[in-house]
C-alpha cells in the first residue's frame, strides 16, 4: 500500500509541477491540428501521466473527441498505473515489455473502437 500511495503522490506532484510551469503550452500548437485546444491537450497529457486527474479535466470539456480520448486514457491507464504494475512485475520476475505494449495497444484499440461506435450509433 505504501508503494501504491507513493506512486500516486509522486505523479500528483509531477503533474502539478507541469501545470505550474506551463510546459504543456509548448505542445499546444501541434495539437491544434487535431482539433484539440490547450485545455484538452493538457488533459490528455496529464491523463497519460495520472489517469484520474486527466479524465476529470477532459470530462468537463466540450470537445468533439471527448469520449474516445477518455476511452484511451482509461484503457491505457497512465504512467502512474504503469509504474505500480511494473514494480510488481519486477518483484515477480516477469517481463514488463509485453504489459506496456499490451496496455498501449489496448488504449489505441479502445480509442478507435469508440470512434467507430460513435459513427455507427446514429
Amino acid at each position: 500500500m505504501i508503494l501504491v500511495g507513493g506512486f500516486i503522490t509522486l505523479f500528483s506532484v509531477i503533474t502539478e509541477m507541469i501545470k505550474l510551469t506551463n510546459i504543456l503550452s509548448l505542445i499546444s500548437c501541434p495539437s491544434s491540428l487535431l482539433g484539440l485546444n490547450t485545455v484538452s491537450t493538457e488533459g490528455l497529457f496529464l491523463g497519460m501521466a495520472e489517469m484520474t486527474n486527466g479524465c476529470k479535466l477532459i470530462a468537463g470539456l466540450n470537445i468533439p473527441l471527448k469520449l474516445p480520448i477518455l476511452c484511451f486514457l482509461i484503457s491505457f491507464g497512465g504512467f502512474c498505473v504503469h509504474a505500480q504494475s511494473v514494480s510488481l512485475l519486477q518483484e515477480a520476475k516477469l517481463p514488463c515489455k509485453p504489459y506496456i505494449t499490451g496496455k498501449t495497444l489496448c488504449g489505441f484499440l479502445s480509442f478507435f473502437l469508440c470512434i467507430i461506435w460513435e459513427t455507427i450509433k446514429v
